[in-house]
């Protein structure tokens, strides 16, 4: 398989698509900081208030992203990417608005960011199906791999810079940054100029399309391994990423910063991984590719629990090993995407992703409930070390026919 790089204008088009989502990812970064800072700041709220408004913010993915995944489908993938950015930067700057008015309550910031949340919903799902619009089949394993080298460098370098942009102004100025940021990827999204894919109009009622996405994602073989595989390893990630606040930081007592660091690394080997899947899939099979990265994955997983199990954690030792999961999860975001864009119909990208994103982002508190019962009962380093086989199982999903000999245009 070859990677050819599109053609103009798609490859202009997709430079802007690229750099208004490296923007929009950037400021998402501030504003997870600066949030949660103006409630405890001017509002004077407690950990359950802050708790409840990041929350809030969450909460659209899981109830949302299969009605959004039908309106995607229905609606212009480009307009609802700038109304979404529009809406968005309006409703951060209206948390400043009330803010310089004393207006500003918990009950205002709370809506404020269920709007922000619900629009990041329409937004996301609309970015992974309108770059098919943008990105001839052939091109679609480099475009990803670029977003998500973009995807990674912000959480990487995004939590530093945020926190250093708040210490210098504030968290009110460095959330008036953010919201301009989405108001620069709307414009940057409105210079784009390819015209969009034509799709069939549905005619039928909002459950028989939901349905229909839901149906051709989990009996599709190749997409339903990719989503529960995708499912595992997020509820295997957030489970450890709990035990690693527990064990390493409140028994073994090190640092929170260096577990920050840890975590930097992981994001740092995501984003060498996102590099190098387009060259992998040059001189490999597309199918072995991503169970390599999905091996690596679950290595680093397993390796990140057994070393925190430990009496004394090596902390050298912790950080290769988020490097190796990070390496290897890049490859595999890089991939499900390029895959899951590849075998799905235009008319079907929306509630395909839709449905993908219900079974991942749903599950995924399932982890943290888990190994908190279990730590309770068994003890922090028993849990570890159960967990760390479940790690080990995530690539069986992948180990079927139809994913070993996928293959990309």
């Amino acid at each position: 398989m070859t990677a050819r790089r599109p053609a103009e204008p798609n490859r202009r088009a997709f430079r802007r698509f690229w750099a208004a989502t490296g923007i929009s990812l950037a400021g998402d970064q501030v504003t997870t900081l600066a949030l949660p800072l103006i409630a405890v700041q001017t509002l004077n709220a407690g950990a359950f208030a802050v708790g409840l408004l990041s929350a809030s913010r969450l909460v659209p993915f899981l109830i949302g992203s299969l009605l959004v995944g039908v309106y995607v489908d229905r609606l212009r993938r480009r307009p609802l990417l700038i109304t979404a950015d529009l809406v968005r930067g309006v409703a951060l700057l209206a948390v400043l608005g009330l803010l310089a008015g004393g207006r500003l309550s918990l009950p205002w910031l709370i809506a404020l960011v269920v709007v922000v949340g619900s629009l990041s919903v329409f937004a996301d799902v609309a970015a992974q199906s309108y770059l098919v619009d943008l990105v001839p089949p052939e091109g679609l394993v480099t475009a990803n791999s670029r977003l998500q080298v973009t995807r990674a460098a912000t959480q990487t370098g995004g939590p530093a810079a945020g926190g250093a942009l708040i210490s210098a102004v504030g968290a009110p100025l460095a959330l008036l940054a953010d919201g301009m940021s989405f108001l620069l990827s709307a414009a940057l999204t409105a210079a784009i100029r390819v015209p969009e894919k034509a799709r069939r109009a549905s005619g039928r009622s909002m459950w028989s399309d939901v349905r229909e996405g839901l149906t051709l994602t989990y009996r599709q073989p190749v997409l339903r391994a990719l989503a529960l595989a995708a499912a595992h390893s997020n509820i295997v990630e957030q489970g450890l990423l709990v035990l690693l606040a527990v064990r390493f930081v409140g028994e073994q007592g090190h640092s929170a910063a260096v577990l920050g660091l840890a975590l930097a690394v992981g994001a740092g080997g995501a984003a060498v991984g996102g590099f190098a899947t387009s060259r992998l899939c040059r001189c490999r099979p597309p199918g072995w590719v991503l169970i390599g990265g999905e091996v690596l994955a679950a290595c680093g997983l397993a390796g990140a629990a057994v070393v925190t199990s430990l009496r004394v954690t090596p902390t050298p030792l912790l950080i290769v090993t988020f490097a190796v999961f990070g390496l290897g999860e890049g490859i595999g975001n890089v991939l499900y995407a390029t895959i899951r864009q590849g075998m799905v119909p235009v008319e079907l990208q929306g509630r395909a992703y839709g449905s993908y994103r219900l079974v991942v982002s749903g599950t995924t508190p399932l982890g943290p409930l888990a190994v908190g019962g279990s730590a309770a009962l068994l003890g922090s380093s028993a849990t570890l070390l159960a967990l760390a086989v479940v790690a080990v199982l995530v690539p069986l999903w992948l180990l079927t026919p139809p994913v070993r000999e996928l293959s990309l245009p």
